[in-house]
């Protein structure tokens, strides 16, 4: 999927911090992967972990690595 651009060039963001937020009620599970937020909003992989490298830096999901994945959590006090 090609990233679009606004009249000056620059990208246009599809995916909101809300919009992956969102991820965790569609699964129904506290704990998600890059790959549910790539499958549930249709963005490329490299996207999905940005976006949640973002929220991770932001205090609002936590994140751990288990059996080579990177599983991540809405953060305590976002619960």
């Amino acid at each position: 999927m090609p990233r679009e651009h606004n009249e000056s060039g620059d990208f246009i963001e599809t995916v909101s911090h809300e919009d992956v937020i969102e991820v965790f009620d569609d699964y129904r599970s506290p704990c998600i992967t890059s790959g549910d937020v790539k499958k549930s909003l249709g963005c490329t992989p490299e996207t999905a972990r940005r976006k949640l490298k973002e929220l991770h830096n932001e205090g609002i999901v936590e994140k751990r690595k288990t059996a080579g994945r990177i599983i991540w959590w809405l953060a305590e006090e976002n619960n």
